[in-house]
């Protein structure tokens, strides 16, 4: 038996174990976004003051869906920065969210990344 038949097999497998798996801390990036104008955080804004318990769709602020939200925060808006940061505001907004660990879930695909925690939220 060769000795790269048995050596290349076990590096493969080592690596495979070093990879990063995705768990609830790695979902918890707290990283702030700032955000542009006049273009506000409605979690921030109602300073924590109702339950994230929304299906998709269906929070006031998502407007029925996430374009229709973009639409509506960026009217007459031509900065592209802008859209993009309300695109990802209306992504996590308009997603469902009704654990700690959806609204990480959701913050991780948005790439939204607001100062509050998810953990510190009101949930159903």
């Amino acid at each position: 038996m060769k000795l790269s038949t048995i050596i290349v097999p076990g590096f493969l497998s080592l690596s495979v174990i070093a990879l990063p798996a995705a768990t609830e801390n790695s979902i918890n990036a707290e990283n702030s976004t700032s955000l542009p104008g006049n273009f506000t955080d409605p979690i921030i804004a109602e300073a924590g003051g109702e339950r994230f318990c929304f299906g998709a769709n269906k929070y006031k602020y998502c407007n029925g869906s996430v374009q229709k939200c973009v639409e509506g925060r960026t009217r007459g808006v031509k900065d592209k920065t802008k859209i993009e940061d309300a695109n990802k505001i209306c992504k996590f907004f308009c997603s469902e969210i009704k654990t700690p660990t959806q609204c990480k879930q959701s913050k991780l695909k948005a790439n939204y990344h607001p100062k509050w925690a998810c953990d510190n939220q009101k949930y159903c």
